[in-house]
Protein backbone atom coordinates (compact mmCIF):
# COMPACT_ATOMS: atom_id res chain seq x y z
CA UNK A 1 0.00 0.00 0.00
CA UNK A 2 2.39 2.27 0.80
CA UNK A 3 4.35 1.87 -3.05
CA UNK A 4 0.81 2.85 -4.46
CA UNK A 5 0.41 5.66 -2.06
CA UNK A 6 4.06 7.34 -2.93
CA UNK A 7 3.52 6.46 -7.00
CA UNK A 8 0.31 8.63 -6.13
CA UNK A 9 1.96 11.28 -4.43
CA UNK A 10 4.18 11.93 -7.29
CA UNK A 11 0.85 12.21 -9.97
CA UNK A 12 -0.38 14.31 -7.66
CA UNK A 13 2.85 16.73 -7.35
CA UNK A 14 3.18 16.95 -11.19
CA UNK A 15 -0.47 18.16 -11.30
CA UNK A 16 -0.32 20.37 -8.12
CA UNK A 17 -3.28 17.94 -6.91
CA UNK A 18 -4.26 17.41 -3.55
CA UNK A 19 -3.98 14.02 -1.95
CA UNK A 20 -6.10 12.74 0.81
CA UNK A 21 -4.79 9.39 2.08
CA UNK A 22 -8.30 7.76 2.97
CA UNK A 23 -8.43 5.62 6.81
CA UNK A 24 -4.19 5.33 7.36
CA UNK A 25 -2.60 8.22 9.44
CA UNK A 26 0.61 6.28 9.40
CA UNK A 27 0.54 5.97 5.36
CA UNK A 28 -0.19 9.98 5.29
CA UNK A 29 2.58 11.04 8.03
CA UNK A 30 5.33 8.67 6.30
CA UNK A 31 4.71 10.18 2.57
CA UNK A 32 4.24 13.48 4.35
CA UNK A 33 0.15 13.41 1.95
CA UNK A 34 -1.55 16.80 2.51
CA UNK A 35 -4.36 14.88 4.93
CA UNK A 36 -5.92 12.08 5.72
CA UNK A 37 -9.65 11.70 5.75
CA UNK A 38 -10.94 8.97 8.69
CA UNK A 39 -13.50 7.14 9.28
CA UNK A 40 -15.97 6.68 12.17
CA UNK A 41 -13.73 3.35 13.42
CA UNK A 42 -10.56 5.14 12.60
CA UNK A 43 -8.02 6.78 14.94
CA UNK A 44 -9.83 9.94 16.82
CA UNK A 45 -9.45 12.99 14.86
CA UNK A 46 -7.41 14.81 18.18
CA UNK A 47 -5.17 12.33 17.96
CA UNK A 48 -4.63 12.54 14.15
CA UNK A 49 -4.48 16.68 14.12
CA UNK A 50 -1.87 16.16 17.11
CA UNK A 51 0.11 13.62 14.59
CA UNK A 52 -0.42 15.83 11.47
CA UNK A 53 0.07 19.06 13.07
CA UNK A 54 -2.30 22.28 12.33
CA UNK A 55 -1.37 22.59 7.97
CA UNK A 56 -2.51 19.29 6.87
CA UNK A 57 -6.09 18.14 6.33
CA UNK A 58 -8.41 16.06 8.34
CA UNK A 59 -11.76 14.91 6.81
CA UNK A 60 -14.30 12.97 8.91
CA UNK A 61 -17.17 10.85 7.32
CA UNK A 62 -20.73 11.84 8.82
CA UNK A 63 -23.62 9.64 7.69
CA UNK A 64 -26.43 11.59 9.64
CA UNK A 65 -27.33 14.99 10.82
CA UNK A 66 -25.64 13.97 14.69
CA UNK A 67 -22.43 12.62 12.95
CA UNK A 68 -22.48 16.33 11.66
CA UNK A 69 -23.04 18.29 14.03
CA UNK A 70 -20.46 16.29 16.34
CA UNK A 71 -17.61 16.72 13.63
CA UNK A 72 -18.69 20.75 13.40
CA UNK A 73 -18.77 21.24 16.69
CA UNK A 74 -15.37 19.96 17.67
CA UNK A 75 -13.64 22.03 15.29
CA UNK A 76 -11.01 19.66 13.96
CA UNK A 77 -12.54 18.45 11.07
CA UNK A 78 -11.62 20.65 7.95
CA UNK A 79 -14.00 19.03 5.56
CA UNK A 80 -17.15 16.48 6.08
CA UNK A 81 -17.59 13.52 3.81
CA UNK A 82 -21.95 13.24 3.91
CA UNK A 83 -23.26 10.31 2.95
CA UNK A 84 -24.14 7.67 1.25
CA UNK A 85 -25.89 9.09 -1.38
CA UNK A 86 -26.59 5.35 -2.98
CA UNK A 87 -25.66 2.11 -2.90
CA UNK A 88 -21.92 2.05 -3.63
CA UNK A 89 -19.58 -1.10 -4.33
CA UNK A 90 -16.52 0.94 -2.02
CA UNK A 91 -18.90 0.55 1.15
CA UNK A 92 -21.70 -2.37 0.59
CA UNK A 93 -22.47 -2.25 4.30
CA UNK A 94 -23.83 1.00 4.08
CA UNK A 95 -28.01 0.22 4.15
CA UNK A 96 -29.09 3.56 4.71
CA UNK A 97 -28.88 6.85 2.02
CA UNK A 98 -29.23 10.10 2.57
CA UNK A 99 -31.66 11.74 -0.32
CA UNK A 100 -30.89 15.13 -2.23
CA UNK A 101 -33.53 16.68 0.05
CA UNK A 102 -31.61 15.63 3.56
CA UNK A 103 -28.86 16.94 2.28
CA UNK A 104 -30.05 20.05 1.59
CA UNK A 105 -31.40 20.14 4.87
CA UNK A 106 -28.59 19.45 6.27
CA UNK A 107 -26.88 21.90 4.60
CA UNK A 108 -29.05 24.93 5.66
CA UNK A 109 -28.91 24.22 8.93
CA UNK A 110 -25.01 23.85 9.47
CA UNK A 111 -25.10 27.17 7.82
CA UNK A 112 -28.17 28.81 9.78
CA UNK A 113 -26.24 27.15 12.84
CA UNK A 114 -22.62 27.62 12.69
CA UNK A 115 -20.46 31.11 11.43
CA UNK A 116 -17.76 29.36 9.91
CA UNK A 117 -19.63 25.76 8.60
CA UNK A 118 -17.17 22.73 7.61
CA UNK A 119 -17.66 21.83 3.66
CA UNK A 120 -19.88 19.09 3.23
CA UNK A 121 -18.47 16.54 0.61
CA UNK A 122 -21.52 14.41 -0.65
CA UNK A 123 -20.02 10.40 -0.84
CA UNK A 124 -20.80 7.27 -2.27
CA UNK A 125 -22.52 6.05 -5.18
CA UNK A 126 -22.32 9.30 -7.16
CA UNK A 127 -23.54 9.07 -10.63
CA UNK A 128 -22.74 11.69 -13.38
CA UNK A 129 -26.37 12.09 -13.25
CA UNK A 130 -26.23 13.05 -10.04
CA UNK A 131 -23.53 16.29 -9.63
CA UNK A 132 -25.71 19.01 -11.10
CA UNK A 133 -28.61 18.31 -8.55
CA UNK A 134 -26.04 17.60 -5.66
CA UNK A 135 -24.08 21.19 -6.34
CA UNK A 136 -27.56 22.79 -6.68
CA UNK A 137 -27.90 22.40 -3.15
CA UNK A 138 -25.12 23.93 -1.79
CA UNK A 139 -22.18 21.02 -1.24
CA UNK A 140 -18.36 22.31 -1.58
CA UNK A 141 -17.86 18.87 -3.78
CA UNK A 142 -18.30 15.63 -4.51
CA UNK A 143 -15.92 12.86 -3.51
CA UNK A 144 -15.89 9.66 -5.79
CA UNK A 145 -14.50 6.31 -6.41
CA UNK A 146 -16.53 4.05 -8.44
CA UNK A 147 -17.84 6.62 -10.90
CA UNK A 148 -14.16 7.01 -12.13
CA UNK A 149 -12.73 3.51 -11.54
CA UNK A 150 -15.75 1.80 -13.60
CA UNK A 151 -15.74 4.05 -16.19
CA UNK A 152 -14.91 2.78 -19.72
CA UNK A 153 -13.58 6.44 -20.97
CA UNK A 154 -12.21 8.05 -17.76
CA UNK A 155 -11.16 11.18 -19.61
CA UNK A 156 -14.75 11.58 -20.85
CA UNK A 157 -15.98 11.24 -17.74
CA UNK A 158 -13.45 13.38 -15.73
CA UNK A 159 -14.63 16.07 -18.68
CA UNK A 160 -17.98 15.40 -17.51
CA UNK A 161 -17.79 16.15 -14.01
CA UNK A 162 -15.67 19.27 -14.83
CA UNK A 163 -18.36 20.50 -17.35
CA UNK A 164 -20.92 19.80 -14.51
CA UNK A 165 -19.20 22.39 -11.86
CA UNK A 166 -18.36 24.76 -14.89
CA UNK A 167 -22.12 24.82 -15.81
CA UNK A 168 -23.10 25.71 -12.11
CA UNK A 169 -20.82 28.22 -11.84
CA UNK A 170 -18.45 26.30 -9.09
CA UNK A 171 -14.84 26.17 -9.73
CA UNK A 172 -13.10 22.67 -8.95
CA UNK A 173 -11.74 23.42 -5.45
CA UNK A 174 -8.82 22.30 -3.85
CA UNK A 175 -9.38 21.48 0.21
CA UNK A 176 -7.08 23.91 2.48
CA UNK A 177 -6.72 23.68 6.08
CA UNK A 178 -9.08 26.09 7.49
CA UNK A 179 -11.52 25.94 4.62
Amino acid sequence: MLDIALETQKICDHFDATLIINDHLDIALEIDADGVHLGNGDIDHKTARKELGINKIIGATAYNEIEAKFHQSNGIADYIGLGTFRKTRTKPEIKDFLSLQQIKALIDKQKQTYENPIPFLVIGGIRLEDIKSLLSVGIYGIAIASLINESNNKPLTYKTIQNAFQESGITLNTLKTGN
